[in-house]
């Protein structure tokens, strides 16, 4: 691809993806849409992608950009430990803003369940690296179990510049519907400063569905629910005696039993594990005990009343840096 070539297919790009309002002409592609269809993709992991990308997006004036995608948690209830997602394009490389600067991960709830994302709160983020750039090679985040119920998105977004690219398009599976896929973000010349917490913040935020910007696509972004080697189960009879076995633990460390009522996105305020996020919410929180890990594997029995049948646990490994499991519930 010649230089002016490039620039003629940026220019045709943008022009293709003006939107109305004061965003006018502000989103553009590396390269213009493809149609195609690789068939229906097997779902072994919260995906919808092939594992390829056909084309980039990015801001024109540069700034923040979020690209984002809603799946349907497994059972109802689930706990993802690993968020996946591609850097770049093998097609267009180059337009990134490389290996090692910044990228951040999160997952985002979706209160009503109806897959559009301007009611979203975001339930866990972490800042990482960029790997893998221009390779199409999944980057695997391991993050700390984060539970999410009914329908929920993932995604990153990237700070970048004028003539960088960075959301990674899927434009030619054969699944892609609308009202999966999003952007949001904040632009430079917009105003305000870019909100991750919550997409549907208009005074930062704007946010767009692709299909109704003219690119529908499926974002390169994935979850598992299995890579976490840190697990968590319960047995046993509620009320009555429970056993908590657990396996994958960091060997020879103290770590707490804490039990809630509810799920949630705990935040430990303070003490040696202060940041470290919980799947478990505030409804009667508390330590139940304090066990060794020993070898990393191993389990303990103890009497649950009436009262808390139908609650969680989870597992917060005491160390530098904390872990925490899958979270289980009570019979």
């Amino acid at each position: 691809m010649t230089k002016s070539t490039t620039k003629f297919i940026l220019c045709a790009a943008a022009a293709a993806l003006a939107v109305t309002g004061a965003v006018n002409a502000q989103i553009a592609l590396v390269a213009p849409p493809i149609s195609g269809n690789n068939g229906i993709i097997a779902q072994d992991e919260y995906m919808w992608d092939d594992g390829s990308t056909e084309d980039l997006l990015g801001w024109n004036a540069g700034g923040t950009m979020a690209w984002i995608q809603w799946f349907d948690a497994t059972g109802g209830s689930d706990t993802i430990t690993e968020l996946r997602i591609i850097n770049g394009s093998a097609l267009y490389p180059g337009y990134g803003n490389g290996d090692g600067s910044r990228v951040d991960v999160g997952i985002w709830s979706d209160p009503n369940g109806d897959g559009e994302p301007s009611d979203s709160v975001l339930l866990y983020t972490l800042q990482t690296t960029v790997q893998n750039q221009d390779t199409d090679t999944y980057q695997t985040v391991a993050i700390t179990p984060t539970v999410v119920t009914g329908r929920f998105f993932i995604g990153a977004w990237i700070t970048h510049s004028a003539g960088q690219f960075v959301a990674p398009m899927d434009t030619n599976s054969g699944n892609i519907i609308a009202g999966r896929a999003y952007i949001f973000g904040n632009y430079i010349g917009y105003g305000g400063s870019f909100n991750p917490n919550n997409p549907g913040d208009t005074l930062n935020n704007v946010l767009f569905e692709m299909s109704d910007i003219g690119a529908p696509t499926n974002f390169c972004v994935r979850a598992s629910s299995g890579g976490g080697g840190y697990t968590l189960s319960v047995g046993g009879n509620c009320p009555g005696t429970v056993q908590v076995v657990w396996d994958g633990a960091q060997p020879s460390k103290q770590q707490a039993i804490v039990f809630a009522a509810n799920t949630g996105s705990y935040v430990v305020p303070s003490g040696p594990c202060q940041g470290t996020r919980l799947g478990l919410g505030t409804r009667n929180l508390r330590v139940v005990n304090i066990v060794s890990t020993g070898n990393g594997s191993g389990q303990v029995g103890g009497n649950a009343s009436s009262g808390a049948c139908g609650g969680y646990l989870q597992l917060v490994t005491i160390a530098n840096p904390c872990e925490a499991s899958n979270v289980d519930q009570l019979p």
